[in-house]
């Protein structure tokens, strides 16, 4: 006899459902990490431009002492802030700490920073 019995074509399609609910389960959970990804690059390039237009702002001793920061506009659902501190007390104005915070409207932090020493 030829052909194959009921049995084993309700075995295979039994066999192709549990593998197509798995795939199809799995999609949401790939799409929310392409979601988050995005989101991640958005933000760190946001970071870059900003912490490349602050040296780029610093190069002038006038700047670097007035601690001028750059206004780059965040990205969309997020609100950055940030923050300029003296890494070493003990020298006071030759280096700068510049930290800048993104806070995501949904929630989670994001934080980037940057040291730069005194213009000559």
């Amino acid at each position: 006899m030829k052909g194959l019995t009921i049995i084993e074509v309700l075995i295979a399609m039994a066999i192709l459902a549990v593998l197509a609910v798995a795939t199809l389960t799995a999609i949401p959970t790939f799409l929310r990490l392409n979601q988050a990804t995005a989101e991640d690059q958005a933000v760190t390039a946001h970071a870059r431009t900003f912490m490349e237009t602050l040296r780029a702002q610093w190069r002038e001793e006038a700047a670097f002492a007035a601690e001028v920061l750059p206004v780059v506009p965040a990205p969309v659902g997020y609100r950055c802030e940030a923050a300029v501190s003296d890494p070493d007390p003990g020298a006071p104005g030759i280096r700068k700490r510049v930290a800048l915070t993104c806070t995501r409207e949904a929630g989670g932090n994001y934080s980037f920073i940057v040291e730069l020493g005194r213009p000559r």
